[in-house]
């Protein structure tokens, strides 16, 4: 059953990553269904089985529940998420050692895991149309300093 309020603030946060060119982190409180925001983002995606569109997350065991959220998802929009599109799933400790990989849309979630000097390289390695981050805290605040002596933070 579609939760009106919840659908009404994904809807809105929604529409506000399209705004920004489907690039960009929504960051929401845990329980509000960030998971159906980047499934919604999916399907503002070209339906084409040539483009690969990835789920990324910080543990393989979150695929089980995302799995699941994609169940409730086809239930109540009657919707075929994996028919519908080429969606892997993978962690960002596999991803951040790709190379010259190409993607639709990106699905990070939590993307504050993904936001270390190390795991950042995936989006600095591949290339991908749209990404949306997925987070209820990006400690923007987080500093990490590099070689050239400079520094940057999760919020760069």
């Amino acid at each position: 059953m579609l939760n009106k309020q919840k659908d009404k603030v994904q809807q809105k946060a929604l529409s506000a990553w399209e705004s920004a060119n489907k690039i960009g982190t929504c960051e929401i409180i845990t329980g509000l269904g960030k998971t159906f925001i980047g499934l919604h983002a999916l399907y503002t995606m070209p339906q084409d089985d040539s483009i690969i569109h990835v789920f990324l997350a910080e543990v393989k065991d979150r695929r089980l529940d995302l799995m699941r959220d994609i169940d409730k998802y086809n239930k109540i929009f009657n919707r075929n998420v994996l028919a519908d599109y080429n969606l892997e799933f993978n962690c960002y400790q596999t991803a951040y050692k790709w190379q010259s990989k190409s993607f639709g849309l990106v699905i990070a979630d939590e993307i504050h895991d993904a936001l270390s000097p190390a795991y950042s390289l995936f989006f600095k390695n591949n290339k991908y149309t749209s990404i949306i981050g997925l987070s209820a805290t990006v400690n923007t605040g987080v500093s990490y300093h590099n070689s050239k002596g400079g520094s940057y933070t999760k919020g760069d």
